[in-house]
């Protein structure tokens, strides 16, 4: 079992801080303790809404989060939420609340209605480490200095198609590992596009439909597998040689000409068809046609795995899914998070290793987070986990040495 790791602050939190909204004295100065002894810089506080959205308004530079309560006397967690998004505030949030988890996801469904960003919610009293790791993803998330357009504007095909000429959208990866050994299984190749300073500029969220909008996608796949192999190639000279799995987008699989070239870098690079296997989302089975099918038996045929990704997600039939020869299936972290203390995703989760194992297929939880997650995955026989309880997304430098922890550590 994984030790927990040490998290990361994003720029962005040391130097704008956070706002905890919350009435209770006790748990504001729990979760305002948990920020200053990791290092947050400023850490505002306000009672309930009406208190945020006035200091809101009379900053001059706003906090990278907000962390809101819900249930407060004063203007409440919920009508917080929908004056923020009157106003066109586009600061990412997370939940802490001792609502049930049900009621949680209905509440971080609502937030993504409105055009907002959610990091995740949280039982109280808040878990340091599990709030930690939704800040993790602050990289990713929609970030405004001010009621901004910058967010919603569209991302313009000159900047994007110089990025990936450029190779400014680069690969960063998260490993694997296998549950029963312990030991490293391979890596996810995730898009990130990197400005001169090295930090992240846009998130994948805002970039890939831009690059399937504007017929970049596959130029964009292409630099990412590119990139990629020169890095297989230079960590098997340090007798390291990881499966890696990379994203291909619906639309790239509309491109006829997409598994020739896949193929033909492949072949040329001198690395093993093997080493790589590409995931497809499960909602891309539910609106498979014969071009898309093709492609993949294409790349199944020369030795490519082939993953479903994001199950539980979509509405793919056992039909669909078995109707391509995949080898892997990856659970949405959806069914992963709060698992342990909730019957409903439990049985999902149960159900879908299930499924997996009875398709002969290797099965890989995402979004692991806790130890408590790696526990109930390992009791119901999940194959292989993914998430920030193993490695947060890594620069292709920084892989070798995490590889070589995680197996020491077996």
């Amino acid at each position: 079992m994984p030790d927990e790791l040490a998290f990361r602050l994003h720029p962005a939190l040391l130097e704008r801080g956070a706002l905890v909204v919350e009435d209770s004295d006790a748990q504001r100065a729990h979760l305002v303790g948990i920020l200053t002894s990791r290092g947050v810089g400023q850490v505002r506080e306000a009672i309930d809404g009406s208190a945020a959205l006035a200091q809101l308004d009379q900053a001059t530079a706003h906090p990278a989060v907000l962390i809101i309560d819900l249930e407060m006397p004063g203007m409440d967690g919920i009508a917080l939420i929908r004056e923020l998004a009157r106003r066109k505030f586009r600061i990412p949030l997370v939940i802490a609340s001792s609502r049930e988890p049900v009621f949680l996801d209905s509440v971080e469904s609502m937030v993504r209605t409105f055009g907002l960003t959610v990091l995740g919610a949280l039982e109280k009293p808040v878990d340091g480490t599990r709030l930690f790791a939704l800040l993790e993803d602050l990289g990713m998330a929609r970030n405004a200095a001010e009621p901004e357009a910058e967010a919603e504007c569209d991302i313009a095909p000159e900047a994007l198609q110089a990025a990936i000429e450029q190779g400014r959208i680069q690969p960063h990866f998260q490993v694997k590992q296998c549950m029963k050994s312990g030991l490293p299984h391979g890596a996810e190749a995730l898009a990130r596009w990197i400005d001169e300073d090295g930090r992240v500029l846009h998130r994948p969220d805002r970039f890939i439909p831009a690059a399937e909008k504007y017929a970049l996608i596959s130029a964009l796949t292409l630099s990412m597998l590119n990139q990629v192999l020169a890095s297989l190639l230079h960590w098997r000279t340090r007798g390291l040689q990881p499966q890696i799995a990379l994203n291909l987008s619906p639309c790239s699989l509309d491109d006829a000409g997409l598994a020739d070239a896949i193929i033909d870098a492949v072949g040329s690079s001198g690395i093993a068809p093997r080493q790589l296997i590409f995931e497809v989302t499960e909602s891309t089975m539910t609106a498979m046609i014969a071009d898309r099918t093709a492609a993949l038996l294409r790349l199944r045929l020369r030795g490519f795995e082939l993953s479903i990704d994001d199950y539980g997600s979509g509405f793919a039939s056992l039909q669909q899914l078995s109707s391509l020869p995949f080898s892997e299936l990856k659970i949405d972290r959806s069914f992963v998070s709060g698992a342990q203390r909730r019957g409903d995703l439990r049985t999902m989760l149960e159900s879908s290793i299930e499924m997996g194992r009875k398709l002969g297929l290797r099965t890989v939880a995402e979004g692991v987070e806790s130890q408590e997650d790696w526990a109930l995955l390992a009791r119901l026989g999940c194959d292989v986990a993914q998430g920030y309880l193993i490695s947060r997304p890594l620069a292709a430098s920084e892989l070798p040495g995490t590889i070589a922890r995680l197996g020491r550590r077996s």
